[in-house]
């Protein structure tokens, strides 16, 4: 994992991290999402294909947002 422990004199210090949580956090949320869509819902297939990427996304940003401001938050205590 050398490669996400680099760091740039452009990047914050967490900065890639987040993201990838973010990411993470998003694509685990949106699988959930759709298989509940579709084994209790009942909704047809080309609508779970549309509902993956829209949650996923809503939820990475979200999670993003929340990360960076915690971030925010700590970086004025010291």
């Amino acid at each position: 994992m050398a490669v996400l422990s680099a760091e740039t004199e452009f990047e914050p210090e967490f900065g890639g991290a987040m993201a990838w949580v973010s990411f993470a956090v998003g694509a685990v949320i949106a699988m959930v999402m759709v298989l509940l869509a579709y084994c209790i819902l009942a909704l047809p297939l080309w609508m779970i294909v549309l509902i993956y990427p829209v949650i996923g996304t809503v939820v990475a940003l979200t999670v993003l947002m929340i990360l960076y401001l915690r971030s925010e938050d700590s970086d004025g205590d010291q």
